[in-house]
């Protein structure tokens, strides 16, 4: 890519990001069982086969959302990143054609794992 362009897409990116931060701590976090957007966005990026992006965004929009939860900063941008790491390791070991199956089965592990390492 030329510099203007992955400028523009570090940009977008990380508008994006705000974006789905801002909804999740203003609008779903009040909700407990409202869905979680950077959970959904990292699933994406994982299937679409952006590693890199995933673990970066992991680790920035942990410390996004994070900063609302003064008595665990940092406990979301680790349990984000870890999370993003095995669903990478699954997708690359496990899930080498993707069905429906695999990328609801992918879904039901994320959301499990982020459960189990935010408790």
């Amino acid at each position: 890519m030329t510099g203007y362009k992955k400028f523009l897409s570090v940009l977008g990116w990380g508008l994006l990001l705000i974006i789905l931060a801002a909804l999740q701590i203003s609008v779903l976090n009040p909700l407990f069982n409202g869905p979680n957007l950077i959970l959904l966005l990292l699933l994406t990026l994982v299937i679409i086969k952006k590693y890199q992006v995933a673990i970066f965004l992991s680790w920035i929009s942990g410390f996004l959302v994070g900063t609302f939860h003064f008595s665990r900063f940092g406990l979301l941008s680790a349990t984000l990143l870890i999370l993003t790491i095995v669903l990478i390791i699954l997708h690359k070991k496990v899930f080498f054609k993707l069905k429906p199956e695999s990328i609801v089965f992918m879904g039901v592990v994320a959301v499990f794992l982020y459960h189990f390492l935010e408790w």
